[in-house]
């Protein structure tokens, strides 16, 4: 792409309460939450921590860059992520501003992009005060689980797929988008999801 798009996802953190009954004989962990901002929703999805390998493993083989080497263990709390990149809707509704930055600006249900680390704290301190949550980025260690498909992980070499095509929009097959002022980016979703149910994880735009 022309532009180093950047994307926010907020992570939703409930600790050690995780979301279940007191009862442990009738436990139902909450796959989902479901929140909504000025009549604009958005789903956090579950993700049951736990050790992992991060970095450069098996699946991925020689695609791997320096900086991933060598792997090794890291270890996760539970926590909620969004099922989707947030979008330039919901960026309006939360920010109160018709203010779009977005490189390609006029689609709605597209990610908001070129967003700096102080923009995505500022909307992630008004969400948490609208929503009455506590919201935050994930850390590099989270995002990579998630992607990874967490415990559900068939060890895919892509985020959910081995056909690369299957599950992300990139250099190779982004010019076909008729969204969106510049044709750059497109609605989130379009692509399959995860083992977890996320979507866009990799590609769209560069997290």
């Amino acid at each position: 792409m022309k532009k180093n798009f950047k994307i926010l996802a907020f992570v939703l953190i409930l600790g050690n309460t995780i979301a279940c009954s007191q009862n442990k004989s009738d436990q139902e962990l909450i796959s989902s939450l479901t929140f909504t901002v000025s009549g604009e929703s958005f789903e956090m999805i579950f993700v049951e921590g736990e050790m992992f390998i991060m970095g450069c493993t098996g699946e991925q083989r020689d695609d791997c860059e320096d900086n991933e080497r060598p792997a090794h263990e890291a270890t996760l709390s539970v926590f909620y992520m969004s099922k989707y990149e947030v979008t330039q809707k919901l960026w309006k509704v939360v920010m109160w501003s018709d203010i779009n930055r977005s490189y390609n600006f006029g689609c709605k249900d597209c990610p908001i992009e070129q967003v700096s680390w102080n923009d995505a704290q500022k909307f992630i301190s008004k969400l948490s005060t609208l929503t009455d949550r506590n919201f935050r980025l994930p850390t590099e260690a989270e995002w990579e689980y998630a992607a990874r498909g967490g415990k559900r992980s068939k060890e895919y070499k892509y985020n959910g797929d081995n056909n690369i095509d299957e599950i992300a929009w990139y250099i190779e097959n982004y010019q076909k988008s008729k969204y969106g002022k510049q044709r750059t980016t497109h609605p989130v979703g379009m692509k399959k999801n995860n083992e977890l149910s996320l979507h866009d994880v990799s590609g769209n735009v560069w997290e």
